[in-house]
């Protein structure tokens, strides 16, 4: 063990993003080691206090000097180099970003040694990073995906402003077509059916057959009213107004009110004995969850709404 190298205490955090234009993703060259002389995505280390997203746009204008407009996160990325006996030497986290380019000409700068536009064509050509070819491929997936929604008038998961503070608007769209499901599956109140008021006994009180899915629902809407915070502190009243609004929807019933209520508790409190700062599992658990509660409140939407 004398001869080993010391490794990292932490891993690294970094940023990587895909760069699109007329059906072509923009590489970069690596100047320096590791991997120097091969083409990767643009992208580099996060610096202390910078969100994700302005990482993002920073090492794309350093490396390529072009600006860009963000689609949106697509996913984080894990990246391990191991020497002898399997230890340990290097540990990346990788924020992956997609988006377009807006102007600028290409020019190689920072640590690439050259910068351009490929085909895809051209890219299976291409000395490549591991794994290089499926994170291209992601990006583009997204792109489609934010260009079929803007096709359809839709809000866009990930937002496109690039101030990385854009999670509420890939959550939000789920949540107005979960109350439109509301309005559908249950019982208006019964001032809004008549102005004579009804026994109580005309009241459905049954249990719609996505309860279970509203109470996860809101159990991620608690972890993350905890969790995004630590490092955006503007974000917490955002999901708790998103939590104000799935009660007034679904909370029909004092029981079913309470019971959304401590499931919000629940994933709120979850996190607050293990996680009081900003930390790299913080930001990796609270995306987690931010995809988690964008594909239930889709899937409910999607089954739900007549």
């Amino acid at each position: 063990m004398a001869n080993q190298p010391k490794t990292p205490d932490t891993p690294v955090l970094g940023v990587s993003v895909g760069i699109w234009h007329e059906e072509k993703v923009l590489l970069v060259r690596r100047g320096n080691e590791p991997m120097a002389g091969k083409w990767s995505l643009p992208g580099g280390r996060v610096e202390f206090g910078e969100g994700l997203a302005d990482a993002a746009l920073r090492e794309a204008r350093e490396e390529t000097g072009v600006s860009v407009h963000l689609a949106g996160f697509v996913d984080f990325i894990e990246l391990f180099a191991r020497g002898k006996a399997n230890i340990p030497l290097r540990h990346v986290v990788l924020a992956l970003f997609a988006g377009r380019w807006t102007q600028g000409d290409v020019v190689a700068g920072s640590d690439a040694s050259a910068a351009k536009f490929v085909t895809l064509d051209e890219l299976s050509t291409l000395d490549v990073t591991p794994g290089l070819r499926g994170y291209v491929g992601r990006t583009r997936a997204f792109l489609e995906r934010v260009k079929l929604r803007e096709s359809q008038s839709e809000p866009v998961a990930g937002g496109g402003d690039g101030d990385g503070n854009n999670l509420l608007s890939a959550f939000a769209p789920m949540l107005v077509a979960l109350s439109l499901a509301a309005g559908a599956l249950l019982p208006l109140p019964v001032a809004a059916q008549t102005p004579s008021p009804e026994p109580q006994s005309a009241i459905d009180t049954r249990e719609p057959p996505y309860q279970k899915k509203i109470e996860r629902l809101s159990e991620i809407l608690g972890a993350l009213t905890y969790l995004r915070p630590l490092c955006r502190p503007e974000d917490g009243p955002l999901w708790r107004q998103q939590m104000s609004q799935l009660i007034e929807a679904e909370g029909t019933t004092p029981e079913r009110r309470d019971r959304l209520v401590a499931a919000f508790n629940r994933g709120f409190s979850a996190f607050a004995e293990t996680h009081r700062t900003c930390t790299i599992t913080a930001v990796v658990s609270a995306e987690r969850f931010r995809q988690e509660g964008t594909q239930l409140a889709d899937e409910i939407a999607s089954r739900f709404v007549d």
